[in-house]
């Protein structure tokens, strides 16, 4: 029970680093940046010590690492694959693209 709990917190910190990103993709504006990278740390902490209590150290550390780059890699295409429905969704045509063509908004 304890790895699984770790796993969690080891993919909300990399929500919330995904989050931070200027560039992320599920929410129209992104977290402010302090608050949310503090959080993550402290999840991606707690989540180390979680799996070595229950792994050892080392064992401990691989698996908070690959849980948390995990998260990371699978963050940007749940971002775009969210964005893509929700917008299908509004429009109700299934080959539209977004309104910008799918680049990053500039300010």
């Amino acid at each position: 029970m304890p790895g699984l709990f770790a796993t969690l917190l080891a993919l909300i910190a990399s929500a919330l680093i995904y989050l931070a990103s200027p560039r992320q993709r599920l929410l129209r504006a992104s977290f402010r940046p302090g608050a949310s990278l503090g959080a993550a740390l402290v999840c991606v902490l707690a989540s180390a010590w979680l799996w070595c209590v229950q792994a050892g150290t080392v064992a401990g550390l691989c698996a908070a690492t690959g849980a948390l780059a995990a998260g990371l890699a699978l963050a940007p295409f749940v971002g775009v694959y969210w964005r893509h429905d929700r917008h299908t969704r509004v429009s109700g045509n299934k080959t539209a693209t977004p309104p910008n063509g799918g680049r990053p908004e500039t300010s």
